[in-house]
């Protein structure tokens, strides 16, 4: 277990960029594409959700030659607690999902996380971070 110190840092500059999140609530959405020489090019887009309490943004990306990917990422706060999920897809069939929570326990901050594979893989850890006394 390591001090709280280095996890405080971590949690007010998570706050301060949520407290930004917030400033900026609505929807944007945003699209490119390119076409250069001998077909290449690719077109990509992503949406932004932002409002009191969560952000939400997913993004595309196609190229020419067939390779791309979705991904989603959606991010909760409030109540002492941080929650982010994460899925990500790619054109050949390859994924991951992922979630992790940091939240305020008696004993101090507790940063649980989760990730499982498209083949079925999961990788899980929980960690605590004391708090000074």
């Amino acid at each position: 277990m390591r001090s709280i110190s280095s996890a405080a840092v971590l949690l007010a500059a998570a706050a301060l960029s949520f407290a930004a999140t917030a400033a900026d609530a609505g929807v944007r959405d945003r699209g490119r594409s390119f076409q250069g020489p001998n077909g290449r090019g690719y077109a990509a887009s992503r949406h932004v959700d932002r409002g009191p309490g969560h952000a939400v943004v997913s993004r595309d990306v196609q190229t020419n030659s067939g390779r791309g990917f979705d991904a989603a990422r959606t991010t909760t706060w409030g109540d002492e607690r941080i929650s982010r999920q994460r899925q990500v897809q790619t054109n050949d069939g390859r994924s991951a999902t992922g979630w992790s929570t940091v939240y305020r326990t008696d004993d101090g901050v507790t940063v649980d996380r989760q990730v499982t594979t498209g083949s079925g893989e999961t990788w899980s850890r929980s960690r605590t971070y004391d708090r000074d006394r």
